[in-house]
């Protein structure tokens, strides 16, 4: 059977305890709090052209720096630009990166720790020193290291937080790797025949698949500050697309006595979002550590 057999075969299973897994989340108030706040700002965000009050681009002259207030229901900037339709838009940018990096780092880690943690020898002493060179730097500082290389563009910033969590996600499935491998029904399968990606994917991919969840949705709080942090240095998304990180640097530091609001609520919803999701990934990890299900 090829790789498309193989993942055919698998992918129902990861399905049926994905349905399981979430129903759990669900039971759980902190998990349903979380998902709920997730919820509204992707929703926020995702229809942002339809939901937000004004153009996020559109200058309002007779209304610069206004307070909160109506229409301008969190004030605007220094140029007369709508805060909120800046924040709603500006979230589209921050979760687009933050998933597609989570997507990019912990795929490609985990398929990096599980080939390296079956095969052994040689291979596996290589790719871990490169590992242990990688996790010695921050995981910002190797993004702004990267982000610096290539240029300023949302696809380098993707590319460079998606290889900064390239080496966390790679130790831990390492480690799933090296302990699956050695049990009997890993044997047997080699006994009948099974080629090693056949191993990998179909027995050694969905044990490390609880580890991953908690990974990629901790992982996804961190792309999301991390794209933050480099746009509020000048290094992330490019101007004049907004973005939350984007949106606390400039001139909201220049008005951060006299106008708040410029960087309060970009940084209030940034701070909203990754609770929630760090609140997820506590959740998630109680349901799936066996050790900690009984709490």
């Amino acid at each position: 059977m090829g790789s498309g057999g193989i993942l055919e075969s698998t992918l129902p299973r990861l399905r049926r305890w994905e349905s399981g897994v979430a129903v759990r989340v669900i039971r759980r108030p902190l998990g349903l709090s979380a998902l709920a706040v997730i919820g509204v700002i992707s929703a926020a965000a995702a229809l942002a052209p339809v939901l937000a009050p004004f153009d996020p681009e559109a200058i309002h002259s007779d209304h610069v720096l206004s307070p909160p207030g109506w229409p301008f229901i969190m004030g605007t900037d220094d140029f007369g630009r709508d805060i909120l339709s800046r924040v709603m838009y500006g979230g589209r940018i921050s979760l687009a990166v933050g998933v597609s990096a989570v997507v990019l780092g912990v795929g490609l880690g985990a398929f990096i720790g599980l080939v390296s943690g079956y095969l052994g020898g040689w291979f596996d002493l290589l790719v871990q020193r490169v590992i242990d060179a990688l996790m010695s730097l921050p995981t910002l500082i190797l993004a702004l290291a990267i982000v610096a290389m290539l240029g300023t563009s949302v696809r380098n910033v993707i590319l460079a937080v998606g290889v900064a969590l390239v080496p966390g996600t790679s130790r831990v499935t390492r480690s799933v790797a090296l302990a699956v491998k050695e049990e009997p029904f890993i044997e047997a399968a080699r006994v009948v025949g099974c080629t090693h990606p056949r191993i990998i994917l179909r027995h050694l991919l969905p044990n490390a698949f609880g580890p991953l969840m908690v990974i990629a949705t901790a992982s996804l709080g961190s792309a999301i500050v991390a794209e933050a942090a480099l746009s509020f240095l000048g290094l992330g998304t490019p101007p004049p697309t907004p973005s939350w990180g984007q949106m606390m640097t400039g001139s909201a530091r220049t008005y951060i006595v006299t106008a708040p609001w410029m960087a309060f609520f970009p940084g209030l919803v940034l701070s909203l979002l990754v609770l929630a999701i760090n609140l997820l990934g506590d959740t998630l990890r109680d349901i799936l550590d066996p050790r900690l299900r009984s709490r």
